[in-house]
């Protein structure tokens, strides 16, 4: 079975994808962003950087922005909950978040917390600490901005 589906209009041809390709990309990330993997960061970044690279050349004609914007930031939050998991104890966590721009104040109330990686991973001190620009840095793939890069690739004559 395919996982694009042909989308046809006046203006543009091409691969469309679908809820079924979305699933295997999530399942795949989730896979490499295991929480309890004994892995570093940097080589599970580089390992879904390869993954993505590939899924991005097959899905990139792809003529809807919002479904890489989603998975954008599902993906984000995923790393977020994995970098949270590997800092295990609230000191760690603690000295974490105040070397990454965190105040000493809402730092310790995130670093205290007994709510679970998860949920801790959509929440503005996290987000703060953890941020866009800090995750692309590390070598987090923004699927957005590849898409954009394939821009030329989607127009038609």
């Amino acid at each position: 079975m395919d996982r694009f589906s042909c989308q046809r209009s006046l203006t543009c041809a091409g691969p469309l994808s679908t809820f079924r390709g979305q699933f295997h990309f999530k399942q795949r990330a989730s896979e490499i962003f295991r929480k309890s993997r004994g892995v570093s960061m940097k080589s599970r970044l580089s390992e879904f950087r390869s993954y993505a690279m590939g899924w991005m050349g097959y899905f990139a004609l792809d003529q809807v922005r919002t479904t890489f914007v989603t998975l954008d930031k599902w993906l984000r939050r995923r790393v977020r909950a994995c970098y949270w998991k590997q800092w295990k104890k609230s000191k760690t966590r603690l000295k974490h978040l105040i070397s990454l721009g965190v105040s000493y104040r809402v730092a310790r109330g995130f670093a205290m917390s007994g709510k679970g990686a998860w949920r801790l991973s959509m929440t503005s001190g996290v987000q703060r600490a953890l941020s866009i620009e800090y995750l692309t840095a590390e070598g987090l793939l923004n699927l957005e901005e590849r898409w954009h890069s394939f821009a030329p690739l989607r127009r038609t004559a």
